[in-house]
């Protein structure tokens, strides 16, 4: 087991007396992670524990579980200490609720000296007490024997300066064994949502303003409402009930609650909004302001100028209550009123636009909706915004302690049903109107001409010139036109990878939407090899999918470890770049030659297999006609991105696009060519060399590297069975091929060019076909015979080494100037190629998905460390025996590993 001994200084802290300390530490912090240990043993010298690490990553929550043991030595503050990597799935929750434990969120600093591993705050959780509430740490590199740089590194921070480290004694009394406890709330499940939701930016509640405050007043309702909150005012000690039935009365001092800091306590069950907040916050969010949409309360409007008198004490109840959390009360009115049609069919636009526009005035921060109080009408057109926002939302009923969340949900409008009747409903919104709020207005000689899809829409209104409807029609319209111009589903989770913080984030992630939505998506329309499963879009998205769920288990550390720091935007963009572009090649009607000479590709699909990523090298550098990258001006190649820059990046991605094949070297020798590459006599320089001679800057050439490492592997992990689409594809697929092979045959049949030779290798090759067919058609068209495939696909690939490439070879070489090639050849390559696939079909379609599932960081001998462990999952209903379904389980590992380089 590996073995290793930390030294480190701690430095106890409380909020009151270090209330500046703590939070300079946290402003300077450079990430954040949740932490949960339970404890097995903890003995006096000896503990065992399990920890959960809970990372925040750009797309979610990464959770790291160890298991760690620790035997101190003579010098108290030093101990040897061996940890391992736990997977999830040797982890019993249940069991863990039987141990004490910490919980606590740790905050790091990047260390100013160079042999010092860790400067961390450990902040203990309230909600699980402990007898610590925050405690410093400075860790010293492995190797390091000399501590005098622990008090070089305090005195290197201005706010650390005057911190002192704890003694011997307390050491040992502030050890998170010491800390750890048995909790009556020991959920280890809720536990880990709480210290997700204490880890994620800070929320914006956004609640909708009701009158249940008001309802408690009893008596005192009318003279509130007619004055409104005033400070000057004195108030009496109120006595309400939680419930309206309910026997128990609680009583509150509305004196000193309304008019200075008090606990949520002290008017619990009083107002609904401030019972949702305070729910809210016992799940661990952090709240920092909250948006009360307000309503009229008068039949005119506002009582106030643009508040309803209720705000006012809610406004007060909510900064008091919370004061310790500092959260910022604002107003949004909204102009509704039940008993009105027009603003029925007003309020859905108007309260979406309200959500758009707080979200746009917090970016990075989180929105949660609230829709306990309000009218209802309002509150559900706020959830359906939820809805179609994929955002949560939150509701409590009255009286109760519990918080019901309805989670973000991938939904959106039935496009669907729009698209049946386009017409019509482009006859909605395609009108002379002034104003979009008239799209909205129909006569009834426009309604009755409608599909009954739409009629449902509109209903009567106070005017009676029209019919009007609630929903807002104008967002449909652009949200479906949205959705009908980008692909359906383009790794809209990956470009969150790239860092906000960074210049030209924005710029980039307009640039891939724009670019897949207009250009890339589009250029396989020109597909020439379609019966390679599926290539196209879904393919890239794919690749976009898994890095980020590679991410999401590796880290983003660890992916990006041998990135320069300073380049890892440009590394997820090149990346992004050349997932999208990579086989583009697949539609490239010509190949150059070395000489310049040009040989076409029209009906050589074995060519355009075997080379499409030199033809989409090919595409990419001939960017003038190609115009793979955009046009110029829609580029990134603007003042706004660093012309420098952006030729790095072109330069980048034509490498990367050109070594994502399995034989292309990084470094080394090459693997085992293709046929035709070994033909043309086509010998690879390492990527390695290539970049050295294509950068000046090192960095860049690390860069190229490592995408060029990463796109060979996760493009070797997409054999799901999405790239055949859907069973009735595969069936369809199947059966095509085989049709186009026997009419393929007959037309070379009649061909009397050919040899005797090669017209019985075809003969005997559509043979095993007609067989094949046979039993696709047995199995329900389920499932091939394997072996009789691979028959198949091995005497496909003989006749392309002995006899077709060794022809296009003499073809090129007796063609001085313009290259053509031979009816019967075309035919034969096409009859070849497509021999070739059923394996393809087979593996692609029984395999449901490669999931990466546990990485092991550290293993408990030291002999797996930093080992990725994937999961391919097989469908459950294929009928093949095992045998052959292990046979492509080892298949597809043998390839992903090959590309692992």
């Amino acid at each position: 087991m590996s073995e290793k001994l930390e030294k480190e200084e701690k430095f106890l802290l409380d909020k009151t007396s270090h209330e500046k300390v703590i939070a300079a530490f946290k402003k300077n912090t450079r990430k954040r992670t949740g932490i949960i240990q339970w404890y097995i043993v903890r003995d006096e010298n000896e503990e065992e524990r399990i920890r959960l690490e809970i990372v925040p990553e750009k797309t979610g929550m990464r959770h790291v579980w160890t298991r760690t043991y620790k035997k101190r030595c003579s010098d108290s503050k030093d101990r040897i200490e061996r940890e391992y990597s736990l997977d999830p799935t040797e982890v019993d929750l249940k069991y863990l609720e039987t141990l004490p434990f910490v919980v606590k969120i740790r905050h790091y600093l990047e260390p100013k000296n160079k042999g010092i591993k860790e400067v961390i705050l450990d902040e203990f959780l309230e909600k699980w007490e402990c007898d610590c509430q925050y405690l410093a740490e400075i860790e010293m590199c492995d190797g390091e024997e000399d501590k005098s740089i622990i008090s070089e590194e305090t005195a290197s921070w201005e706010f650390l300066k005057a911190l002192s480290p704890i003694s011997r004694g307390e050491s040992e009394r502030y050890e998170n064994k010491e800390l750890a406890r048995n909790h009556e709330d020991n959920n280890a499940f809720k536990t880990i949502q709480y210290v997700e939701n204490r880890l994620k930016p800070e929320q914006v509640v956004v609640a909708l303003q009701g009158n249940s405050f008001f309802n408690k007043l009893g008596n005192l309702r009318n003279e509130y409402e007619r004055e409104g909150f005033r400070k000057e005012k004195e108030y009496s000690v109120l006595r309400y009930k939680k419930k309206y039935n309910d026997d128990e009365e609680l009583s509150c001092d509305l004196n000193e609650v309304l008019k200075n800091p008090c606990s949520y306590n002290d008017i619990r069950f009083l107002a609904a909004e401030t019972d949702s907040i305070q729910h809210i916050l016992n799940t661990g969010y952090s709240i920092s302001d909250v948006e009360y949409i307000v309503f009229p309360d008068r039949p005119e409007g506002f009582s106030r100028e643009d508040e309803p008198a209720i705000y006012g004490f809610l406004k007060a109840l909510t900064e008091n209550a919370f004061s310790k959390y500092g959260i910022d009360v604002h107003k949004r009115p909204m102009y509704y009123t039940g008993d009105n049609i027009e603003s029925l069919s007003r309020a859905f636009t108007e309260i979406w636009k309200i959500l758009d526009r707080i979200r746009e005035e917090y970016p990075n921060k989180e929105i949660l909706i609230d829709v306990t109080g309000g009218q209802k009408y309002p509150g559900i057109m706020a959830s359906l915004y939820c809805i179609f926002n994929n955002l949560p939302f939150f509701y409590i009923f009255e009286g109760e302690v519990s918080l019901a969340k309805f989670p973000p949900v991938p939904a959106s409008w039935d496009f669907g049903a729009i698209d049946e009747a386009l017409a019509a409903f482009n006859s909605i919104l395609i009108r002379n109107t002034t104003h979009s709020s008239e799209r909205n207005h129909l006569k009834y000689s426009e309604y009755c001409s409608l599909p009954e899809t739409f009629r449902n829409l509109y209903t009567a209104s106070s005017n009676e010139d029209y019919l009007t409807s609630s929903l807002p029609l104008d967002v449909i319209e652009s949200k479906y036109r949205k959705a009908r111009g980008l692909p359906f589903g383009y790794g809209e989770d990956f470009l969150k990878l790239l860092d906000d913080d960074y210049n030209f984030t924005e710029e980039y992630r307009d640039y891939l939407r724009e670019m897949i939505r207009k250009v890339w998506s589009l250029q396989w329309i020109g597909d020439q090899i379609p019966e390679t499963v599926e290539h196209s879009q879904r393919h890239s998205k794919r690749l976009m999918e898994f890095t980020v769920n590679l991410v999401n288990t590796i880290g983003e550390e660890n992916f990006l470890a041998e990135v320069p720091k300073q380049l890892r935007n440009e590394f997820y963009f090149v990346l992004a770049i050349a997932m999208n572009v990579h086989d583009l090649g697949h539609t490239k009607l010509t190949y150059e030659l070395g000489d310049g000479r040009i040989l076409p590709l029209d009906s050589l699909p074995c060519v355009v297999r075997d080379l499409h990523h030199e033809l989409s090298y090919q595409m990419l550098k001939d960017d003038d006609r190609f115009r793979l990258f955009g046009e110029k001006s829609d580029s990134c190649d603007t003042d706004q991105c660093n012309k420098k820059t952006w030729e790095n990046i072109k330069t980048a991605v034509t490498l990367v696009t050109r070594y994502h094949r399995e034989y292309m070297p990084i470094t080394g020798k090459p693997g085992k060519r293709k046929d035709i590459v070994k033909m043309l006599s086509m010998e690879p320089e390492p990527l390695d060399k290539v970049v050295a001679a294509s950068f000046a800057d090192e960095d860049w050439q690390k860069l190229t590297i490592m995408a060029a490492r990463w796109l060979k592997f996760i493009d070797g992990t997409d054999v799901q069975s999405d790239r055949t689409v859907e069973p009735n594809y595969f069936k369809t697929r199947v059966l095509r091929t085989i049709t186009e092979i026997e009419a393929l045959a007959v037309e070379l049949e009649s061909n009397t060019e050919i040899s005797t030779s090669i017209r019985n290798e075809v003969s005997d090759l559509v043979g095993e076909v007609s067989k094949l067919r046979a039993f696709f058609e047995a199995s329900g068209y389920k499932s091939m015979n394997r072996d009789l495939a691979i028959l198949i696909r091995n005497k496909a690939s003989e006749l392309e080494k002995n006899t077709l490439y060794p022809m296009i070879r003499k073809r090129i070489d007796e063609c001085l100037g313009t290259i053509t090639m031979p009816n019967w050849l075309k035919l034969l390559s096409k009859i070849s190629f497509k021999a070739v696939q059923f394996p393809h079909f087979e593996k692609h379609n029984m395999v449901n998905y490669v999931y990466p599932r546990f990485f092991i960081e550290k293993s408990l001998f030291g002999n797996t460390n930093g080992t990725l462990r994937l999961s391919i999952n097989i469908q459950n209903d294929n009928t093949d025996d095992m045998n052959s379904v292990i046979k492509i389980i080892d298949g597809v590992m043998e390839d992903i590993v090959k590309e692992f380089v």
